[in-house]
This record gives C-alpha cells, structure tokens and sequence, in this order.
C-alpha cells in the first residue's frame, strides 16, 4: 500500500470519529444543534478533503511532497513524462462538478454571521444544521471511493 493511500485511510478514519462524536453529541442534546455543527463540520470536512488529497496523489503515484494536498483535480501537479493520466480523474473531475464532491469542495466556512446574530451571540450558524447527514454521505461516499479506486490500483 502506497504511503499516500494509507494516508488517504487514516484520514477517512479521522473524519469517522468525528463524525461518531458529532452524533454522540447530538444524541446527547445538551447543546444546540447549530453549536455542534459548528464544532464538527469543519474537521470532518478538514479530514475528508485531506482523504480526497492523498487519494488523488494516489491516483498518480505522486508523493506526499509536504506541499499543500490538492484539493481537486485540476490542482495536481502534472503526471510524470511518459505515464498515462488515470481515466478516473475524469470521472473525479465530473463529481467535483456535480456530485457528491462539489458539496464537499464548496460547503462555505461555518462561521457566525452578523446578519443572523446578536451583538455578542456566537451560537448560530450560518449555515442549517442538519449537516451530519450531509457529512455521513460524505464519509460514506470518500469511503466507497478509496475502496473502489484501491481495488483498481490493486489490479494493475
């Protein structure tokens, strides 16, 4: 196994402990529903665009170089001279477009906005609240591709 793709796993793993947690929490229902989002959103999507990253370095047998992780296709760096550029960027290149992967790629930072608060009231969203089913799609989905991406690279 490649060390990106390992990479890639361990942070799925990541982002399914937060995603555990963010559950727990609302299960729990001792602190608005908003507030958890706003603690768990941004890491589950933080660990998941890391996943999405390293699967893309994998994709190309590039190296975690230590630079920035792409976050898209078009932000690879360029396929070594003489190896063929996989077919299935292109289809990553399509959901990032419309699919699972643009939701992902363009959810907005949940920061307070001053339009819907208070003066001095950081506890509402500016985005819903019903994220951890959008977030567990995610998972989910980043999950089925490492999964079936792996089993192709295994294959060659």
């Amino acid at each position: 196994m490649s060390s990106t793709r390992a990479l890639a796993n361990h942070s799925l793993y990541l982002a399914k402990i937060q995603l555990s947690s963010w559950v727990g929490q609302l299960e729990a229902q001792q602190l608005p529903v908003t507030v958890v989002a706003q603690a768990f959103m941004p890491a589950v999507r933080g660990h998941l665009l890391n996943a999405y990253g390293y699967l893309l370095l994998t994709l190309i047998d590039a190296s975690d170089s230590g630079q920035p992780l792409p976050q898209c296709v078009a932000q690879l760096p360029a396929v070594a001279p003489g190896k063929a550029s996989p077919g299935t960027l292109n289809e990553l290149q399509r959901l990032e477009q419309e699919g699972w992967l643009k939701a992902l790629l363009e959810l907005p930072e949940l920061t307070p906005s001053a339009a819907n608060n208070s003066p001095g009231n950081l506890a509402s969203a500016a985005m819903p609240a019903s994220g951890v089913d959008e977030a567990t799609l995610w998972c989910n989905s980043m999950e089925k591709a490492i999964e079936t991406l792996g089993d192709s690279l295994d294959e060659c």
